[in-house]
């Protein structure tokens, strides 16, 4: 079993990290996680990963956010919203 202060690496492609970024901010901000979970462990944990993956957004804090959001939407499913 891993000790608590290990650490672990995911591999994800950038549209990957934007898109799953949107959807849990978006969920922070809707206070929609505490729908999906009264399970305070599991509301670290979902915020722990909102934070890890907001630093390597390059566009995060871009006017135009919403824009390299649906970007990589359609990057992922091939499809033009």
């Amino acid at each position: 079993m891993a000790e608590i202060s290990d650490t672990f690496i995911v591999e994800l492609q950038y549209d990957e990290v934007i898109v799953l970024f949107a959807l849990l901010h978006r969920l922070e901000d809707q206070s929609a996680l505490e729908n999906i979970s009264q399970d305070r462990a599991e509301l670290i944990a979902l915020q722990s990963l909102t934070s890890a993956l907001e630093p390597l957004i390059n566009e995060v804090f871009s006017p135009n956010f919403a824009e390299v959001i649906v970007a990589a939407k359609e990057r992922l499913t091939g499809l033009v919203e």
